[in-house]
């Protein structure tokens, strides 16, 4: 008898139990507490995802940089020739047994995941391509580090939404958060994280629920990622002045240039892909890859200030280390290099090679103002200008290009010209292109 009260007793207290377990599961607050977590757990996991990766790239750099490399091994200066060819033929071996994995790089694959599957991007995807662009860059490949980051982060934000049997709408929700965290991780900025997700990712079709994970997710990594690798500036920047406001007429007309410079990377890398995938049909790794890095090897010879990611190049620049000649030579293998990589299969993405062709180009305008019309325009001024131009011409992002710009200077004074110039070349673009590309 008493065991038959027992279990009514425990029946009873389940039955009134049930419904109020399924209230709070179903409720408003739950989900929206959940979300807030989910967002924070995003954050974390995709921040520490660019800390391992930036630790990983930074050892692969210094090991490979060229003096350190030659140094170390007693090894006389052209051997320096013979690094990035070792990348490439490791990321060669990469490619040629793992094909399909290699295929989906980059930012475009990620909106492709966003658009066709839901979000939906493999385990082993994240996993290549945070091996692979690491070999390519380390080893001197003159590439950036936020596709790569951007597809790590979403590849972290898919998996976690797997693992939690999330629905579709929200595994595409914390697929384009985790890269928007991977972005703000990267460069510590996390404005730019937020409105890389919303113009890149998500194609400007934002949704509310969306845009709190974005903000929740790319604080926290960005939060993370100042803890581990410090609270430092990616560029350095001296003294410069704006000017006045007649130096406004010359910043238009260096937006302008700055669109016709994406134009000629658009130009460029359309021949260099029809030439390689139509006229000449070479689809092997070794042969599309291999090419490039022995005559960039060659290149380094006389311009190893090309070598890397480009941030002690563009450091360079800005400080006023390079002359006029130096700088046409050097803004021509950037573009030129860029397009040969991409299109040959490297590993990498184009924000920085961006900012680092912007700054020589704006730059070397002011230099060539100043020699021909006797005037006065900074060209530290006019390289940060470059940058942001640049940077929104060849990847069509002018929201994402002026925050970057500005997060990664951490200076407001010259938000006015480079807010000019990233429309205008965005523009410039959209017109000859006669649309988004």
């Amino acid at each position: 008898m008493e065991n038959s009260a027992e279990s009514e007793i425990l029946r009873r207290i389940k039955k009134s139990i049930k419904p109020i377990h399924k209230y709070y599961i179903e409720s408003e607050i739950f989900r929206y507490i959940s979300h807030i977590l989910l967002s924070i757990l995003l954050g974390l996991l995709a921040g520490g995802g660019v800390i391992l990766f930036h630790y990983l790239l930074e050892h692969m750099r210094l090991f490979f940089e060229e003096h350190s490399f030659i140094e170390s091994f007693g090894l006389p200066f052209y051997f320096i020739i013979f690094i990035p060819v070792f990348g490439g033929i490791i990321t060669s071996f990469m490619t040629f047994f793992l094909p399909e994995i290699a295929a989906r790089k980059g930012v475009l694959t990620v909106i492709k995941s966003i658009i066709l599957k839901k979000g939906f991007i493999p385990v082993k995807d994240t996993l290549f391509h945070l091996i692979a662009p690491i070999i390519s860059i380390g080893t001197g490949v003159p590439l950036g580090p936020e596709a790569p980051a951007a597809k790590i982060g979403s590849g972290i934000g898919s998996y976690m939404s797997q693992k939690f049997n999330l629905s579709k709408n929200d595994m595409v929700m914390y697929t384009t958060a985790g890269a928007g965290a991977a972005i703000s991780a990267a460069f510590n900025a996390p404005i730019a994280g937020v409105f890389f997700g919303i113009e890149v990712i998500l194609l400007n079709d934002l949704k509310n629920r969306a845009l709190s994970a974005l903000i929740i997710s790319s604080v926290v990594a960005d939060i993370l990622s100042r803890a581990y690798l410090g609270n430092v500036r990616v560029f350095s920047i001296p003294h410069y002045e704006v000017g006045n406001i007649y130096s406004y007429p010359f910043y238009i007309i260096l937006a302008v240039l700055c669109g016709i410079t994406a134009l000629l990377y658009f130009k460029l890398s359309d021949s260099f892909g029809f030439l390689l995938n139509e006229k000449l049909k070479i689809f092997n790794p070794f042969l599309r890859i291999l090419p490039i890095t022995i005559l960039f090897g060659f290149v380094l010879l006389r311009y190893e200030e090309i070598f890397g990611i480009g941030y002690d190049l563009t450091n360079s620049v800005l400080a006023g280390h390079m002359q006029f000649q130096t700088l046409i030579i050097l803004f021509g293998l950037k573009v030129i290099f860029l397009v040969l990589f991409i299109q040959a299969g490297a590993f990498g993405g184009t924000f920085a090679p961006s900012l680092s062709i912007g700054a020589i180009l704006g730059f070397a305008f002011a230099l060539f103002m100043n020699r021909i019309f006797g005037i006065h325009l900074d060209p530290t001024t006019f390289a940060l200008v470059g940058m942001g131009g640049v940077l929104s011409g060849i990847n069509c992002i002018p929201l994402t290009s002026i925050l970057l710009v500005f997060e990664v200077t951490n200076d407001y004074k010259f938000i006015l010209p480079l807010m000019l110039a990233s429309i205008i070349s965005y523009l410039v673009i959209i017109y000859f292109k006669k649309g988004n590309i």
